[in-house]
């Protein structure tokens, strides 16, 4: 799919790369041109009363990625749900729009719309949970699939304070957030409990080093003014 803006033009010539030269390919007066499939270099020229005028840069459009689709998308948290919203650049060759949201390791579906005359669309989540939410938009081109850029939202949900993510690979950060600001202290214990790890304090949303922390399965301790405030199990992959 190739587009473009409107000019005072009287048409336009699509060039392609077929080898070493941009070669004529097609005159149209739209500023939309459809190529099934494209694994080809494309260049428009505007023409004047028959006469060639500016040329854009040469793309190739299955190097675009989702950028030529996706012109805004969205994830906002609204009276506790989350609201994720998608605005197409274009529908052409679109058959259908799914929302899709990260769920353990795995991206699960949990809306979907067809795509007709509307460009903008709306889905709300109502089963977000403690932490980082993220979410992306799933685009039909026929066999071919694209994705929007990764969107994420962060719920605060009736806990005191938030560990994750749990399961956490071994090596990367663990985030621990709170939303009261007064200072607390976390505690980590093996299995047969020993202390192997202490971080704190830690104010509002902090990161929390694992390198100590092999893989397996480690138990918490939360205190707030010497006083435990939360515990839990922790999953180091």
């Amino acid at each position: 799919l190739l587009y473009w803006n409107l000019t005072r033009a009287d048409n336009y010539k699509i060039k392609h790369l077929p080898g070493s030269y941009l070669t004529d390919l097609a005159t149209v007066q739209d500023t939309i041109f459809i190529t099934d499939p494209a694994p080809d270099y494309y260049s428009v020229a505007e023409i004047y009363d028959g006469m060639e005028g500016l040329r854009s840069l040469t793309i190739n459009p299955a190097l675009q990625g989702v950028g030529c689709y996706v012109s805004n998308f969205l994830a906002d948290l609204i009276n506790d749900e989350g609201k994720l919203t998608l605005q197409l650049s274009t529908g052409i060759g679109i058959s259908k729009v799914k929302l899709q949201k990260l769920i353990g390791n795995t991206w699960i579906t949990i809306d979907s719309s067809d795509v007709g005359s509307s460009l903008d669309f709306t889905w709300n989540d109502p089963a977000i949970f403690g932490g980082t939410n993220y979410y992306r938009v799933e685009i039909g081109l026929g066999n071919r699939k694209v994705y929007s850029r990764v969107e994420s939202l962060f719920f605060f949900n009736s806990k005191e304070v938030i560990l994750y993510p749990n399961p956490v690979p071994s090596g990367s950060p663990l985030r621990i957030a709170t939303a009261d600001t007064e200072e607390l202290l976390i505690e980590f214990f093996d299995g047969i409990g020993r202390k192997v790890l202490t971080y704190g304090p830690v104010e509002t949303i902090e990161q929390i080093p694992t390198a100590k922390l092999r893989s397996g399965i480690f138990f918490y301790r939360i205190s707030r003014n010497g006083r435990k405030i939360g515990s839990g199990r922790l999953v180091v992959q």
